[in-house]
């Protein structure tokens, strides 16, 4: 390994971010928090990769914490915030999560057994749903089964050092995300609920409902909140909170209109035909050119729309083996 960067700032007294990059993979870094109490608390970890595993660990040293003698708290389970944690956690920590995230992953694991069938039903090519998986990025992460796990909802308290911190459950971009609100330090622990620079996936692979439902739902619950800084799981902290998330809500809306204007010609069209037709901020010549891991993605999300635009009336499932979707 070459020489590690350092990555890691004070973002208030006990209160550190720690950015892990993310080699190959177009969200670039995940941000890691550190909060020095008597017992240090670790928010959110990065893939199970050698490399991010080397850079938290190394951070982490450099504050002086040692994760085995520390605890963790996930905004959610997807594998780059929760993929070390298997790893790095000590026999005696305690790993802080949403009470949805542990009731999915009873039901479903970690939504891996799903994909297969859900990818190929909602038009994805097998062979390409097959690439996905020889892909590194595309991989589940190994998850150790004896993770000492916390559930955590909606009031639930969390004292840390000088933090008091309350849970506000937050769904949609996983049916468990959780975010923490500090209140007299106005700071908000958003994970991937609102990032700035980019938008959060919404993807309807694992839910059975309407994640994009949930998600905006999530946005109107914070807005309420007297927010200064908003420490999200990607980016950098940022302070308009209350612009943000009105952003978001925007761009949601226009997508939904977005995947309407597709199927004005009156074709019933899988998820996957109209991912392919969307436009995506991704520097990619064609639809064909995208790596099969962001296909996934988008399919997912349009996916998320169109179950949007069906609890809205605005268009009709049909399926004979394969869904497809056309204007109600």
């Amino acid at each position: 390994m070459g020489e590690r960067h350092r990555l890691s700032e004070e973002i208030a007294p006990e209160l550190y971010r720690i950015e892990v990059p993310l080699p190959g993979n177009p969200l670039k870094s995940v941000n890691s928090y550190l909060i020095k109490g008597e017992r240090p608390l670790i928010i959110d970890t990065a893939l199970s990769r050698p490399d991010c595993r080397e850079h938290l660990v190394g951070e982490l040293a450099s504050l002086g914490v040692d994760p085995k003698n520390a605890d963790f708290f996930l905004t959610h389970r997807h594998g780059d915030h929760r993929g070390l944690v298997s790893f790095i956690a000590g026999a005696d920590s305690k790993v802080y999560i949403g009470r949805g995230e542990i009731d999915f992953i009873k039901a479903h694991g970690y939504g891996e057994r799903r994909i297969p069938d859900e990818a190929v039903r909602n038009g994805m090519p097998r062979d390409v749903m097959e690439r996905m998986f020889t892909n590194p990025q595309g991989r589940p992460d190994p998850v150790s089964a004896s993770l000492n796990y916390q559930p955590l909802g909606d009031g639930d308290m969390l004292k840390i050092g000088g933090f008091n911190f309350r849970g506000i459950e937050t769904p949609g971009h996983t049916p468990g995300h959780l975010c923490l609100y500090e209140p007299e330090k106005k700071l908000l622990i958003a994970g991937d609920l609102l990032l700035p620079e980019i938008s959060p996936n919404v993807s309807a692979w694992f839910n059975d409902g309407s994640p994009l439902n949930d998600f905006l739902a999530s946005l109107q619950k914070i807005l309420p909140l007297d927010v200064k800084l908003v420490l999200p799981g990607h980016r950098r902290p940022y302070r308009r909170f209350k612009g943000r998330a009105r952003e978001l809500i925007r761009h949601h809306h226009t997508r939904a209109r977005e995947a309407l204007r597709i199927l004005a010609d009156g074709m019933a069209q899988s998820a996957y035909r109209i991912a392919s037709k969307m436009k995506w901020e991704l520097d990619y010549p064609s639809w064909d050119d995208f790596p099969v891991v962001q296909r996934w993605f988008a399919t997912g999300e349009a996916l998320a729309h169109l179950r949007f635009l069906e609890r809205a009336g605005k268009v009709r499932r049909e399926t004979d083996g394969e869904d497809r979707y056309r204007l109600a």
